[in-house]
């Protein structure tokens, strides 16, 4: 199976890697550029720090003062990149923003401090007002930027233009729309009636499937391991 990732470059090559290992052709397109910003430590006493994406940890990976509060992530891999930073303690809300919702509303104290939570400026979920609601101290601070790719590869144009890809995967919502907005663009739009989407989550198929794909399929866990699992079963 020749599959297309268009997950940004940092992460693009690891899963390339891993997909080769289990015998399928991987190809990347990038549509995201993550740009990093300052991340500025709030002087009032913080109670943890919340992660919806491996970025958000890179982007204070040399803050060592922020390692002794308890992180928060929404998943195994931003779990294990905090950990592998040197977060001391990381609770894991192995899903999604839901999950982890429910994870930082159980462990965590109203008035105990304030939750801060570093992603892209772009988020889902409305996890710090509604952490509000509930009577926490929470905050928002844009870590990082995700750039935009403003088109697709030239050898990506001319795989999927000669029918060379069978799936695209997909991370994102944002990352879903991005592409479908570069393929209407270039007029590629017909050339994927035989080619199949790989989605992360419902949000993200629902945005993936307002192009024409042959059919569209949603990992049973927003995962990396879910989406590759997936991957297996299809190609049998």
């Amino acid at each position: 199976m020749r599959l297309l990732i268009t997950r940004p470059s940092e992460r693009a090559g690891p899963l390339k890697a891993r997909l080769e290992d289990l015998g399928f052709k991987a190809s990347m397109a990038p549509l995201l550029t993550i740009s990093f910003l300052e991340v500025v430590i709030p002087e009032t006493p913080l109670q943890g720090i919340i992660f919806t994406s491996v970025q958000g940890v890179e982007a204070v990976k040399n803050q060592d003062s922020l390692k002794f509060f308890p992180a928060f992530a929404v998943g195994s891999k931003t779990a294990g990149a905090a950990g592998a930073v040197g977060f001391q303690v990381v609770h894991n809300a192995e899903g999604d923003v839901e999950r982890l919702f429910d994870l930082v509303s159980k462990t965590c104290n109203p008035g105990k401090g304030l939750l801060l939570h570093l992603a892209g400026e772009k988020t889902v979920g409305n996890l710090v007002s509604r952490l509000q609601e509930k009577g926490f101290e929470a905050g928002y601070q844009t870590a990082y930027k995700a750039i935009a790719a403003d088109g697709l590869p030239a050898n990506v144009v001319e795989k999927i233009s000669k029918r060379q890809i069978d799936g695209v995967l997909f991370f994102s919502t944002r990352t879903a729309g991005i592409f479908r907005n570069l393929v209407e663009t270039k007029g590629l739009s017909p050339y994927l009636e035989k080619m199949e989407a790989f989605c992360l989550s419902e949000n993200i198929t629902k945005e993936a499937a307002l192009l024409p794909w042959k059919q569209t399929h949603t990992a049973t866990e927003p995962t990396e391991q879910s989406l590759i699992e997936l991957l297996q079963v299809k190609r049998k």
